[in-house]
């Protein structure tokens, strides 16, 4: 295949041969790669970001992970994307004290509350785009009910508590 390019006012022709003329070809196709890579980056990077929240969030003493579920969600475009998990936990302690452990341990600095005491307490994080739910309402989570039977057959109290991230809050109105 040869091309016609003009160079400084004067015409001259080139010769592609196979190998250049791959290369051109595959341009737009690694374009497109590029594109779907980032989109499937930025649509994993919630839920990157719930993992290593969880794994930075106190934990009253003796309570014991029964099951957790983390969800990934889509807005109907990239500026409303992400994350939720859901932890399902049993304990012997009363769900007061529960709440009353995470009123008193997630720094207020970072995590302010926004509903009352009553089930769920609902806690932000503005600045990290976290919103963090602990409620003795297990069946309103997406835990399965075998892990929610099997819990109340050992424990005396479940609690749930669910990590929700998004990349855009102002955006986002669920959150």
């Amino acid at each position: 295949m040869t091309i016609s390019r003009r160079v400084s006012g004067s015409s001259e022709r080139v010769f592609l041969g196979p190998e250049r003329l791959y290369r051109l070809a595959a341009l737009p196709l690694l374009g497109t790669l590029l594109l779907v890579g980032c989109s499937v980056l930025n649509t994993l990077m919630p839920e990157r970001a719930v993992r290593g929240m969880l794994e930075t969030l106190p934990q009253p003493a003796g309570v014991t992970l029964i099951d957790e579920v983390t969800r990934g969600t889509h807005g109907s475009d990239e500026r409303c994307i992400g994350a939720s998990s859901y932890r399902l936990y049993g304990t012997q302690q009363a769900f007061d004290r529960v709440l009353a452990f995470y009123d008193s341990s997630l720094p207020g600095d970072t995590w302010h509350m926004v509903e009352d005491r009553s089930p769920p307490a609902v806690w932000r994080s503005p600045a990290n785009h976290f919103a963090l739910v602990v409620s003795s309402n297990v069946e309103a989570t997406f835990i399965p009910s075998e892990s929610i039977d099997s819990g109340r057959e050992r424990f005396p109290t479940l609690y749930y508590v669910a990590l929700s991230y998004v990349n855009n809050p102002d955006y986002c109105r669920a959150f």
